[in-house]
């Protein structure tokens, strides 16, 4: 999974998160999860992760 951000450095946290659940969905889908209202955890944790790898690489730029 790639998610592109035209403005990394400028994009809302909010976008971020919505982008984030789209890869999660994504990723759980080709792994074969399949999710549904009794089964949203692997989602939650997952878009939790890609909205940190994120942010950490916008941390990393700002330090340069």
């Amino acid at each position: 999974m790639i998610i592109i951000f035209d403005d990394i450095d400028n994009i809302p946290f909010h976008v971020i998160s919505h982008e984030s659940i789209h890869a999660a969905w994504v990723i759980l889908e080709n792994a074969g999860v399949k999710l549904d209202a009794n089964n949203h955890e692997a989602l939650t944790y997952l878009s939790d992760w890609v909205v940190k790898q994120v942010l950490s690489i916008k941390e990393k730029r700002e330090k340069l």
